[in-house]
């Protein structure tokens, strides 16, 4: 192979190391927060493959898929670069952003959070007046739910003798 082409593949592996940092840090960032178990087996799972893929889909189009070395080396050292370097920049980013798209939905949804705030209420006001109506009918109610405990228990008894029989 010759040399240019070798620092070719060098470099480009390297980049390719910086990307899977950068991929580990927004996937550490954004989506494996709170989860355990399977919940976090398979989609840690899948991220690997992705990444794994990504990284050979390169190496096949550099060089035929043909893996030495130098090429891990340089893979390592664009992600260790990568990790010590960037990544707090990139977290501190992130965080940025998040916080910006929720304040930002945040202010979006302010007046929808106001309508619902009145839904509400007229939800409440209408219980109240429908308990106030209903209050004289309150003993007919508790005399047929007696009923019905009574009802149940002697069907209750008519199934276990039923069952019981055979």
């Amino acid at each position: 192979m010759i040399v240019e082409e070798q620092l070719r593949i060098f470099l480009s592996m390297m980049a390719a190391g910086v990307f899977v940092g950068f991929c580990v840090t927004f996937y550490e960032r954004f989506m494996t927060r709170g989860k355990k178990g399977l919940w976090r087996f398979f989609p840690d799972l899948l991220f690997w493959l992705g990444q794994a893929l990504i990284v050979f889909l390169l190496l096949f189009q550099l060089n035929g898929a043909e893996l030495r070395f130098y090429m891990l080396v340089a893979l390592l050292a664009g992600f260790t670069l990568y990790w010590k370097l960037a990544r707090r920049l990139t977290l501190r980013v992130f965080n940025w952003l998040s916080w910006l798209t929720i304040t930002i939905l945040t202010i979006l949804f302010l007046p929808f959070k106001g309508i619902w705030a009145v839904v509400k209420l007229l939800f409440i006001v209408l219980f109240r007046l429908l308990a106030f109506i209903s209050r004289p009918f309150h003993p007919i109610s508790q005399f047929l739910q007696k009923k019905w405990s009574i009802l149940a228990k002697k069907i209750k008894i008519w199934l276990n003798l039923l069952y019981n029989r055979g």
